[in-house]
């Protein structure tokens, strides 16, 4: 059995005039008017994480994590699964710190018109 997703772009914007390092991040999804944290790993997803998804595509994301100022870090395709035919609302948090330990938290929701729904073909069957 095949599971749908929805596939969309995610851009993490430094718009500060500091290095930024990128220390945890989540994807939420409401539900009954609550955000819920989950994740395909199933624990807290880290700097080492965040190079992995998002360190291969630009110039702005350093070897060790660092975010340059002006600098964009993307993950394409970023994806989740989809439980329905309506895209629910659901967002990424990112918490990043600077070179002297300043912590900043923020976030965005995936605008339903950027996604696209996936449904894998099941591979053919053989008799």
């Amino acid at each position: 059995m095949t599971q749908d997703v929805w596939l969309y772009r995610t851009e993490v914007h430094n718009d500060s005039d500091r290095r930024m390092r990128v220390v945890w991040f989540e994807f939420y999804y409401l539900d009954d008017g609550k955000w819920h944290g989950i994740n395909v790993r199933n624990r807290p997803l880290g700097n080492a994480d965040f190079l992995q998804w998002f360190g291969d595509d630009g110039d702005g994301l350093s070897e060790d994590g660092w975010l340059e100022p002006g600098a964009v870090a993307v993950c394409d395709p970023n994806w989740h699964f989809a439980f329905g035919s309506v895209l629910n609302p659901v967002k990424w948090s990112y918490l990043a710190v600077d070179e002297t330990g300043r912590e900043t938290l923020f976030e965005a929701e995936v605008p339903a018109e950027a996604a696209i729904r996936y449904s894998p073909s099941p591979p053919p069957v053989t008799r």
